[in-house]
């Protein structure tokens, strides 16, 4: 199965990192009329190419504890192996050619309150997220929020080496990107150092996980230079890594762009090398 080895580094968001032996996967998906390729056509072409998964969670059983809702919730994390950096992780790496994944883990956030304080608290928060407004998947909105926030509030000017990663094609920004930019621009040019959208090009970095649609992924790159973007599955809340791989490989860009979404930009954010 190739090479099995961990590293742990600490990048920009004190990642883990798991290493895995590059797999080959193939396209069936039937030509696109407007693409004079098809995709099946890109993606024999871009066979060879590799892959850094950014991703979004790891976690451990002691963080599963400390952060599930109950023992069903647990259970299930355990299922789909958000706790898993054995075989099975990598068997799923190989099947889909995916080189790294660089992991975050899956803490609460209150690291810096101690003892059965942090505990209560973070399983406060969770609840929140499991009972309150944001049940039924609004947290992709949330996230979006808490960035707007975070740029209107001055963090980024007063941490101007801050790097923020967010999933989800964005989660919803290419939709609100023109509204935020103009509603949002006059408001905040006396309080902010620097234009509101420019924080987005400066700061924050963007995944691809769990939306493997074209369309989406255009929508991204039409606000978000391509420099910024890096590609992510979302494994293992998703059926298959294989999945993401050869809906990317299939994807029409130019090679030198599909590289840098596929494994470059992560290359450069992460200080490794594939």
């Amino acid at each position: 199965m190739g090479r099995r080895s961990f590293v742990t580094r600490t990048a920009a968001l004190a990642a883990g990192v798991a290493l895995s032996a590059a797999g080959l996967a193939a396209c069936d998906d039937a030509a696109d009329p407007k693409n004079p390729l098809g995709d099946e056509d890109i993606a024999r072409r871009d066979q060879d190419l590799k892959f850094i998964g950014t991703e979004e969670t790891y976690s451990t059983p002691e963080l599963l504890k400390l952060n599930s809702i109950n023992d069903d919730h647990i259970a299930f994390l355990e299922e789909i192996g958000l706790a898993d950096l054995g075989e099975r992780r990598l068997r799923d790496m190989d099947e889909g050619g995916l080189n790294v994944q660089i992991l975050s883990a899956h803490t609460p956030a209150v690291q810096n309150v101690p003892g059965q304080e942090g505990i209560d608290f973070a399983y406060r928060l969770n609840r929140q997220l499991v009972e309150g407004p944001m049940a039924d998947y609004p947290w992709h909105q949330e996230v979006l929020i808490q960035a707007v926030r975070m740029i209107t509030y001055g963090v980024f000017d007063r941490f101007p080496d801050l790097k923020v990663i967010i999933g989800h094609m964005g989660e919803g920004l290419p939709f609100y990107y023109e509204r935020i930019a103009n509603d949002m621009g006059e408001p905040t040019e006396d309080s902010l150092e620097k234009p509101i959208e420019q924080y987005w090009h400066d700061n924050f970095w963007f995944t691809t996980s769990a939306f493997f649609q074209d369309n989406l992924l255009e929508q991204l790159l039409k606000y978000i230079s391509v420099d910024r973007v890096m590609f992510a599955t979302d494994y293992p809340f998703i059926d298959s890594i294989k999945e993401g791989t050869d809906w990317f490989r299939a994807v029409d860009l130019p090679r030198e762009d599909k590289e840098k979404v596929a494994f470059r930009n992560a290359e450069k954010l992460f200080g490794i090398e594939v």
